[in-house]
């Protein structure tokens, strides 16, 4: 070979696999093409380039928006409750662990933020006159909010972020 052929490497798209992946890419120097990995665990990798946005932009998304002041949001956010559903894609699994996570920048600039991981959950903490946020950040569909609404009384000030990644 004279150093005329390229080579590549297209997907993984699970985010394990990628990391993998990228753990060997450190001898082989080999660009990784993924519609996937998402995770945190494979952000700053100088070979892979991912399709849709990793979890790390959503989250710094959030950390602008949070700060963001205007007529429609007339102050700093800085609560949260995240809504993670027990069965979701492998796309909203990721973007949700990459907000939860700890030691990320957009967790770290928050003063409280809960997880919720059931339906009964959340219908009991939005009907809670003593909750800490009125923000709630899941992911999935429209139809996902409807089911999880339906029936309930909420209170005005409730905002629903849903992140429907595909739409």
């Amino acid at each position: 070979i004279e150093e005329e052929l390229g080579c590549v490497v297209l997907g993984p798209t699970c985010t394990y696999a990628t990391f993998q992946v990228v753990s060997l890419n450190t001898f082989l120097e080999i660009p990784i093409i993924s519609a996937g990995s998402f995770g945190l665990s494979c952000d700053f990798k100088p070979n892979v380039t991912r399709i849709l946005p990793p979890a790390r932009k959503l989250s710094n998304f959030f950390i602008y928006f949070w700060k963001h002041e205007s007529k429609v949001k007339p102050s700093i956010w800085n609560s949260t409750y995240i809504y993670k559903k027990e069965e979701t894609s492998e796309a909203c699994f990721w973007y949700m662990n990459g907000l939860e996570a700890g030691s990320a920048l957009f967790s770290l600039g928050l003063q409280f933020k809960e997880i919720i991981r059931s339906v009964n959950g959340f219908r009991e903490t939005v009907n809670n006159p003593n909750r800490k946020s009125n923000v709630f950040i899941l992911c999935g569909t429209p139809f996902d909010v409807g089911a999880l609404v339906h029936g309930i009384p909420m209170d005005k000030d409730i905002v629903i972020i849903l992140l429907d990644i595909f739409k």
